[in-house]
């Protein structure tokens, strides 16, 4: 089944980081005083043969990911740790620092210091929604070592895997936000192309993030024609059969009276909305929809009717309102729309009205009825005037709806958790898939 773009690949929704963009968020970390504290610099104290010695390091330049496969060389030469393991041959990224400082304090007074190039070797694994980041070995480049001895750095070396095990012991992923409305299985971790690959299937299928096109770019997300339509189905499952009502006062008027109270609400009783197949980041819907509306007395007179609130007033039914429903005419109301963002911010570009009118009927209590009746005439005449220019003046310009601000998301680092913040997003269509594209940046301090 190729959903997304490749000739085997199989997902509905998949997300792609690239090594440049790996490598500026790694920057971004290391500038968190928690993760410099935590990760960038320390020291310990370990007992040798020869005595105590004080242990130091400190990173003096930001690492960088290399998703190239391990040299065979230098992972023969690299130090193991406690489980000599084959390094695996999947899903393994280099962590490389070029400059880390590191230095020896003997018991006697004599210090060692260097400032080497190491590679730290990792293997990425995810299960149940956790990535696991083992490091399997550590090698330092040999003609860096000026001052510290072979053997000496490799116990440095051993001590550095263990810190590292603690630190990149796993990075729990946020869960996919239930507020959506569908369900996503387990997603699955891929390094391919010299990029870092995420997926996960509508559940129950399986993913298959092998021999995939992607697209170009640091950071990408793409979203199957399926997945997009399921998600404005489960949105506007929500509001189905649902009335919306709101209320303003204060409305200033035309006459003796300053305000006025106006009412009105909307019932959705059917609604339908799909992506198009060919260009998903274009929206088609129809559907039916009553709405209603009442206004008080003194609506009448910012319309010019003082004459019929003085004869109303003399009749003690100053209190009495306009009130009509309206039902559109046809009764599917058919509109278009394209998606539209702008930093964080996701709306919608509504357009492509089809003409339509509405039948009114009054509503409301019997004194407001038969005041609306009296004026319906003018109400029907009004409403038809209205939609016949607010259409094509819609259609014309196109008008964008703000639906929700992306929220930053929160994962779990170093047992602490640490905002990541989207922006400049981007929509377009990569082969059968809507391809969103923009920044991370890290938020917070750890």
């Amino acid at each position: 089944r190729d959903k997304a773009g490749g000739t085997l690949s199989n997902f509905d929704v998949a997300v792609g980081l690239d090594e440049q963009e790996l490598d500026r968020l790694l920057s971004q970390l290391l500038d968190h005083p928690g993760v410099r504290q935590r990760i960038a610099r320390g020291s310990t104290q370990t007992d040798t043969p020869v005595g105590k010695i004080q242990i130091s390091w400190e990173v003096l330049e930001p690492p960088r990911i290399s998703f190239e496969p391990a040299d065979p060389d230098r992972w023969r030469g690299a130090v193991k740790g406690l489980h000599d393991r084959t390094l695996p041959q999947q899903n393994v990224l280099t962590l490389v620092c070029p400059r880390l400082r590191a230095s020896l304090q003997y018991a006697d007074g004599a210090r060692e210091e260097d400032t080497v190039e190491a590679h730290l070797y990792v293997h990425l694994a995810m299960a149940d929604g956790t990535v696991t980041l083992d490091p399997y070995g550590v090698w330092v480049n040999p003609a860096t070592l000026t001052q510290i001895q072979p053997s000496a750095m490799n116990a440095l070396l051993f001590f550095g895997l263990e810190m590292a095990e603690e630190a990149l012991r796993s990075i729990s992923l946020p869960p996919w936000p239930r507020e959506l409305g569908v369900d996503l299985g387990p997603p699955v971790a891929l390094v391919e192309g010299r990029r870092l690959l995420l997926g996960a299937c509508l559940a129950p299928g399986e993913v298959d993030l092998a021999d995939g096109t992607w697209p170009e770019g640091g950071l990408f997300l793409l979203a199957s024609h399926d997945l997009v339509n399921e998600i404005l189905r489960g949105q506007l499952h929500r509001v189905l059969g649902k009335t919306f009502s709101w209320r303003r006062e204060g409305l200033r008027g035309l006459g003796r009276r300053k305000a006025a109270v106006v009412e009105g609400s909307v019932e959705v009783l059917e609604a339908d909305v799909q992506v198009d197949a060919r260009e998903l980041t274009r929206l088609g819907g129809a559907g039916r929809v009553t709405l209603g509306a009442s206004a008080l007395l003194s609506l009448l007179e910012a319309l010019g009717l003082s004459a019929l609130v003085r004869l109303l007033e003399r009749l003690h039914l100053a209190w009495v309102g306009l009130g009509y429903s309206a039902r559109p005419v046809p009764s599917r109301l058919h509109l278009g729309a394209e998606l539209r963002l702008d930093d964080r911010r996701v709306g919608v570009r509504i357009g492509g009205f089809r003409r339509c009118t509405a039948l009114l009927w009054p509503r409301g209590s019997l004194p407001t009825i038969l005041l609306s009746l009296a004026l319906w005439p003018l109400a029907q005449l009004l409403t038809i005037v209205a939609l016949l220019v607010v259409v094509p003046y819609t259609n014309r310009r196109r008008p964008t709806l703000d639906l929700l601000q992306v929220p930053p998301v929160t994962v779990t680092l170093l047992g602490a958790p640490l905002s990541i913040a989207l922006g400049s997003l981007s929509a377009a269509t990569f082969r059968s898939s809507l391809l969103l594209g923009g920044s991370v940046d890290l938020k917070g301090h750890l």
